[in-house]
């Protein structure tokens, strides 16, 4: 089983409530990829309030397959 970082993140169907979401793949700072309740939606990465929002509204991403980080 491989292990993503988990992190607070402002959820857009939550009206940006906090919930706790796996880093999948951070590409930069607008283009961050996590898993929230089992599927894949696009993040970003506030530095100044240091904070994750995720759109899980119209960001979902059906085809993204998570990199195998097995050893």
């Amino acid at each position: 089983m491989t292990q993503y970082e988990l992190a607070p993140a402002h959820i857009h169907s939550l009206q940006g409530a906090k919930d706790t979401v796996a880093i999948i793949e951070e590409r930069s700072l607008n283009d961050v990829v996590v898993q929230y309740k089992g599927e894949f939606y696009k993040a970003i990465f506030n530095p100044f309030v240091m904070a994750f929002y995720v759109d899980d509204l119209y960001g979902h991403l059906p085809d993204f397959k998570a990199p195998d980080q097995s050893d």
